[in-house]
């Protein structure tokens, strides 16, 4: 009975990485809920003396986990978990000591914190770009579905989405991106793209092919060399914004939609250059 007591948090920390495909924000939810569940369901078992030795027993095993996970790996993703199982663990510890449904909703507003706001912020910032104020925009070379050499209305704001045909990410986030061709399709001061980034496999009427399947509105265009976008702005990972306003880079990061996310949001950014 003690072992299952100090894995179980463990065990559903792990069901949920495998349920969610690895996703931390879902994962954080169930965690912290079990967390919650699990400490109030043993500490109001034993005597009230004895409950914060348990607590310490309950929580330290996934505690220490996450520590070890941490070192190799991105410190980041587990600092959301760090801060707030010890949160919620005295949260249950008080809850326990005299149950009501106002600690109940004090327990729920802290698990959607630490869950929608918190942890995406924290991700954006710890992800946000490395640009300060804006850079001069190196001309990529690029080109659109027929071929055609692009270039942009140096006037307007140009916002450039990068993603590769092997980015499961980029496709998820293609939807949030979607939203923002749409928000600005009507403002002539802006221009939304998605921009391929070729890999060596990549055949390129497959990639078109590909892309039209989709059905989205907002256009793309192709970089023609994989290196590009790497050798003249360091980017290594995708999918990838650029902001582009008056030949210079105004944004260089992570496409942050969510109006939780006050760190690095797209809309800000693009709304930033309008007002320049």
């Amino acid at each position: 009975m003690k072992l299952v007591k100090y894995t179980l948090i463990i065990f559903i920390y792990l069901l949920g990485g495998f349920l969610f495909g690895g996703n931390h924000k879902w994962m954080i939810l169930t965690t912290l809920i079990s967390v919650f569940v699990t400490c109030s369901y043993f500490l109001s078992k034993i005597n009230t003396k004895y409950r914060r030795k348990e607590l310490i027993k309950i929580l330290f095993p996934l505690f220490l986990l996450l520590m070890v996970i941490s070192i190799n790996s991105t410190f980041y993703y587990s600092l959301a978990y760090l801060i707030f199982l010890p949160v919620i663990g005295l949260l249950s510890y008080w809850y326990v000591k005299k149950q009501s449904t106002s600690k109940m909703i004090v327990v729920m507003l802290v698990v959607s914190f630490a869950t929608f706001i918190f942890f995406p912020n924290q991700l954006a910032f710890f992800n946000k770009s490395n640009i300060s104020g804006s850079i001069p925009y190196v001309e990529l070379d690029l080109f659109d579905v027929n071929g055609q050499k692009v270039y942009f209305d140096t006037d307007k704001t140009i916002v450039l989405d990068f993603w590769t045909t092997k980015c499961g990410v980029c496709f998820e986030k293609f939807p949030d991106y979607e939203n923002v061709f749409k928000h600005y399709k009507d403002d002539v001061r802006v221009e939304v793209y998605a921009v391929n980034t070729p890999l060596k496999i990549d055949v390129f009427s497959e990639t078109l092919e590909l892309f039209q399947k989709l059905n989205y509105e907002f256009p793309t265009l192709f970089l023609s060399k994989d290196y590009d976008l790497e050798k003249k702005y360091n980017v290594e990972s995708y999918p990838h914004v650029l902001v582009i306003k008056n030949q210079h880079i105004t944004y260089s990061g992570r496409i942050e939609t969510s109006p939780f996310v006050f760190v690095d949001n797209l809309y800000y950014k693009i709304n930033k250059t309008l007002k320049q």
